[in-house]
């Protein structure tokens, strides 16, 4: 009678972290601590548009019910977007919500997730680029008539508004407007708004109209008084006007946000 093969049980993935009382880690190590959160945590997920099954925009619900929207643009080199606070400020490209949903890429679209790696997207996107926008990968399959709003790179030509270009191309259907794009246009409102409140308030000085405690604040402060008792930085988070610090890309940041 043949022996019985012993059952072992299959050890489960250990992913090594340093400990969570160790600030010194390093963007692997925070990279890291995303994936096992995305692993431990159960998140559900929606894919917006389905005739776009990997480099798509995703719904993604935490178990608190907080959600977010995941951008997949390219996975070779690991391009995303997340609407997170965490995204936006940790300075690694990723977050829990985005290696959720390539988990959850490999296993439902395990084939295809082989062949974007290779192939890449067939999409052509828009995105922020610093003061402006740009075309991100195939750009020489686009319309003569898009093409030429931009430079042969890519980016935007300097006199075009990029709020007035970012409608034509939603019209034409040809691109996908990056999530990013809507954030990238609102904080370019607040800029100039921001430098019409300054003029108006050095005018103001200069002609007397603004009280002598207003007046021997400085420009600098008062802008922020005339904007409300708090400002927005440049990710859109809030930053309070008595104090401008603010939590850093520090390890455990993430942890208050679901």
């Amino acid at each position: 009678m043949p022996a019985k093969k012993s059952l072992q049980k299959k050890k489960p993935n250990v992913i090594p972290l340093p400990p969570a009382s160790d600030w010194r880690t390093s963007d692997q190590d925070e990279i890291l601590r995303r994936v096992k959160r995305a692993i431990d945590e159960k998140h559900a997920i929606h894919n917006l548009h389905p005739e776009h099954p990997i480099f798509s925009n995703f719904h993604v619900a935490s178990p608190s019910g907080m959600i977010y929207q995941v951008e997949i643009r390219d996975l070779k080199d690991r391009v995303f977007s997340c609407t997170c606070p965490d995204f936006r400020i940790n300075g690694l490209n990723t977050c829990k919500h985005i290696e959720s949903t390539l988990i959850w890429l490999k296993r439902r679209h395990k084939g295809e997730v082989r062949a974007a790696l290779e192939s890449g997207s067939n999409r052509t996107d828009l995105v922020p680029a610093e003061d402006t926008l740009r075309m991100e990968r195939n750009f020489e399959k686009l319309p003569r008539s898009l093409r030429q709003l931009f430079d042969t790179e890519g980016t935007l030509l300097p006199e075009i508004e990029p709020a007035t270009v970012v409608e034509k191309l939603r019209r034409s259907g040809k691109i996908r407007i990056s999530q990013d794009v809507e954030n990238f246009l609102e904080s370019r409102r607040r800029a100039e708004e921001r430098i019409v409140l300054r003029r108006d308030y050095e005018t103001g000085v200069i002609e007397g109209r603004h009280p002598e405690h207003v007046t021997l604040v400085g420009i600098e402060r008062t802008e922020r008084d005339v904007l409300g008792v708090a400002t927005l930085d440049d990710a859109g988070l809030v930053i309070p006007a008595e104090d401008d610090a603010f939590f850093g890309p520090t390890t455990g940041f993430q942890e208050i946000f679901d």
